[in-house]
């Protein structure tokens, strides 16, 4: 057998594989107006992030998500930019939004705040990590 008789067949071969496959999936197309379409969500979940906007609201189950910080209140800290480091707001420039991680620490700072009594002497809040070495 010749090579162009070998090539010839082998066309053949793919030609009727080909065929089948179209004249068999043909026949299952289905009428897509036919069937009853469900509402498209416009809020994808995002197991990642938490709903609640304002972070005094945050509770332990928020423990790990990340906040989206308004930008308005990013205005209000730091009027030119210039309060957060630069490697974070390249990031939050590439990403077109500014969130943070909500931790336990911060919890217990909001929890503190919501115990002032204002009527005395300001309270002095520090933060360190519970082993040396650790960042927070």
């Amino acid at each position: 057998m010749t090579l162009l008789a070998s090539c010839l067949m082998r066309a053949h071969l793919v030609y009727r594989q080909c065929y089948r496959f179209y004249t068999n999936s043909a026949a299952r197309t289905i009428d897509v107006h036919s069937t009853p379409q469900e509402p498209i969500k416009s809020k994808v979940e995002q197991p990642f992030r938490t709903s609640i906007d304002d972070p005094v609201l945050h509770s332990e189950k928020d423990v790990g998500l990340f906040y989206k910080v308004n930008p308005e209140d990013l205005k209000k800290l730091s009027p030119f930019g210039k309060a957060l480091p630069l490697q974070f707001r390249e990031e939050c420039e590439a990403f077109n939004e500014t969130s943070v991680m909500i931790r336990q620490p911060s919890l217990d700072i909001i929890k503190l705040i919501k115990q002032i009594n204002w009527n005395l002497p300001p309270l002095k809040i520090v933060l360190f990590p519970a082993e040396a070495g650790v960042g927070m």
